[in-house]
C-alpha cells in the first residue's frame, strides 16, 4: 500500500482483483464515457478490463497499476508506464500516466491533484524528465484539469474503435517537463 495522504492510498492491482476491477470500471467509465459508444462503452470495457488483458498489464515490469483508495473507499484506478517516449517531445525518458479515472463522487475533493502530483513526485526521483498522457478532446472537464495541473497539449491523433461515435474519437496528447 502506497500511502498519499492520510485519506488518500494506492493498494497495488493484483490479478485476483480482477472482479474488483471490472465491478468498478462498470461503474466509474460509463458515468464519464458512455456517450462516446454505440454501445454505452461495453464492448471497450470487455476489451480493456478482462482477466487476459490485466495478467498481461501486470507482467509488465516498467508499469504499475493501482486502486485509488480514498477515506477506504476504492474510488478509482492509475496505472503508468516508466521509461516510455512520447513522439511530440524531445526529452528521452518519460513517464507516461497511461489511465487515471475517478469516479465523480469525489470530484473536488483534491483526490485527482493529489494523484497527479504523487506521480510527478514519483516520476522525478526515477529520473523521468517529464510525464505525458493521452486525452479525449471532447472531455472538456478532464482537459482543463490538466492544464491546470500544468500538462500542454504536444499533438493529437484519433481512434480507431468501430463501436465509437467517428465525430467523438479525438485525442489529444499532454505533455509536462519536470524540473
Amino acid at each position: 500500500m502506497v500511502t498519499i495522504n492520510e485519506s488518500l492510498q494506492l493498494k497495488e492491482i493484483k490479478v485476483e482483483d480482477f472482479e474488483l476491477l471490472q465491478s468498478l470500471m462498470a461503474t466509474v467509465y460509463p458515468k464519464a464515457y458512455r456517450h462516446l459508444w454505440e454501445d454505452g462503452g461495453d464492448w471497450y470495457r470487455a476489451f480493456i478490463w478482462n482477466k487476459q488483458r490485466l495478467a498481461e498489464e501486470l507482467e509488465d515490469d516498467s508499469a504499475a497499476y493501482y486502486f485509488v483508495i480514498f477515506e477506504g473507499n476504492t474510488v478509482g484506478i492509475l496505472r503508468y508506464v516508466e521509461a516510455t517516449s512520447c513522439e511530440d517531445v524531445s526529452a528521452e525518458k518519460v513517464l507516461k500516466l497511461h489511465r487515471l479515472y475517478l469516479d465523480d463522487s469525489i470530484q473536488g475533493k483534491g483526490v485527482g491533484k493529489a494523484i497527479m502530483r504523487w506521480t510527478e513526485t514519483y516520476a522525478q526521483k526515477t529520473n523521468h524528465d517529464g510525464v505525458w498522457l493521452e486525452v479525449m478532446d471532447t472531455q472538456e472537464q478532464a482537459l482543463r484539469f490538466y492544464e491546470r495541473c500544468g500538462y500542454r497539449i504536444t499533438g493529437d491523433f484519433r481512434l480507431d474503435f468501430k463501436l465509437m461515435h467517428p465525430q467523438l474519437r479525438g485525442m489529444h496528447r499532454m505533455y509536462k517537463a519536470l524540473d
